[in-house]
């Protein structure tokens, strides 16, 4: 993929300057190229906030070039990054060093590659080092550009700000975030295979927030491309994988209220708990992804969660199983052939355990029967 032909830095600074000569407006598109995504919440007005009160208290105090160079330092997933920029610069002005010299010393301190753009940018920007070592500086940062081919380097930078304010809801570091959103870019297998993933790993409104994250910053990182980059055309597809992945959890959901507001599981809510709605989340991914997989977690479900019950309550749960899987649109299936057969081998499954419990009823009935005549 090619990169966007101007420069991070360059780019950065002339947004902010045409953005100072026109006039204020507080719609959420401004709040997107700021880097801050959509705010649709009292929560993430607030973590914005905390940011913003944040990056004022560190740079009130200071005024024109400086404030410049810090749009680029709080963009370094770092806390500490201006006291860091301040170092750098500070060894910089006692050795001269090339750009391979200075790939080495200020990956000391950076290791990410979009953290080390944006130090260098703001190194540049504050423009107190010698012309000399100024010039190796940009050297690298062309250097560094001319690498970023797949733009995970630019699309960190763009989205650090969002990375921030998210890491505060979703207990992740902003590092770890930024990471998930280039995995996200990169990612070309099917969606179902990414929110099995998910479910494997993550509780239900932790997703909810990950999606959430991952709009955002895809709107962030779309704002921050110029007109006629060849990159935007790919951004339609990147959002239909959101969207897709918040259909697989809304359907999720319906998917498993079949259980929950069942007379069943109301009859049986000790059964109820996060692990059993974790497995349950697993039985929709595999039932809608791998048929082999399903049978397989299936007998695990009912061995594991449903050891306790009569045979006959296993066969109502499988009932419900074939409701719950019938609600789901054939659409999100492999095939139409694919979700017949899931649910024909539901009801196979189904009858077996039926006439289980009919042998052992009538056992049952001979014992009874039997007993007096002993």
């Amino acid at each position: 993929m090619a990169i966007t032909p101007l420069g991070f830095g360059s780019r950065i600074v002339s947004s902010s300057h045409e953005k100072s000569r026109s006039s204020k407006t507080s719609d959420d598109s401004d709040e997107v190229l700021r880097g801050q995504g959509v705010i649709d919440s009292a929560g993430e007005y607030a973590s914005m906030s905390m940011l913003a009160a944040s990056h004022v208290k560190k740079s009130g105090s200071k005024q024109g070039e400086t404030e410049d160079w810090m749009q680029f330092a709080e963009r370094i997933l770092d806390e500490h990054a201006d006291e860091t920029i301040l170092h750098v610069e500070s060894a910089l002005n006692r050795q001269f060093m090339t750009p391979k010299e200075l790939r080495a010393f200020l990956l000391r301190f950076f290791a990410d590659p979009s953290d080390l753009l944006m130090a260098l940018a703001a190194l540049i920007n504050r423009g107190k080092l010698k012309a000399e070592q100024l010039e190796q500086l940009k050297e690298l940062e062309q250097q560094l550009n001319a690498e970023d081919s797949d733009r995970s380097t630019q699309a960190g930078i763009n989205i650090a700000l969002v990375a921030k304010a998210f890491a505060q809801k979703i207990k992740q570091s902003a590092g770890n975030l930024r990471m998930l959103y280039r995995e996200f870019l990169s990612y070309d297998g099917p969606v179902v295979y990414l929110y099995e993933q998910w479910v494997e790993e993550m509780e239900s409104q932790e997703r909810e927030n990950i999606m959430r994250y991952l709009s955002r910053a895809l709107a962030c990182d779309l704002q921050a491309l110029p007109l006629g980059d060849i990159n935007i055309s790919e951004f339609g597809d990147y959002f239909l994988r959101v969207g897709r992945l918040r259909e697989l959890q809304s359907l999720e959901h319906v998917f498993t209220q079949q259980f929950f507001q069942s007379g069943l599981f109301r009859q049986h809510s000790q059964l109820i708990n996060s692990e059993f709605a974790k497995k349950l989340s697993q039985l929709f991914t595999s039932g809608i992804r791998n048929q082999a997989q399903f049978e397989e977690n299936l007998l695990l479900f009912i061995s594991s969660q449903l050891g306790a019950m009569s045979t006959d309550l296993r066969a109502r749960f499988l009932q419900l199983l074939i409701l719950a899987f019938g609600t789901i649109p054939t659409a999100i299936f492999q095939s139409l052939e694919a979700r017949e057969e899931l649910l024909n081998q539901l009801k196979i499954y189904m009858d077996y355990v039926k006439a289980q419990e009919e042998i052992m009823m009538r056992n049952g009935l001979l014992n009874k029967e039997q007993k007096p005549h002993e």
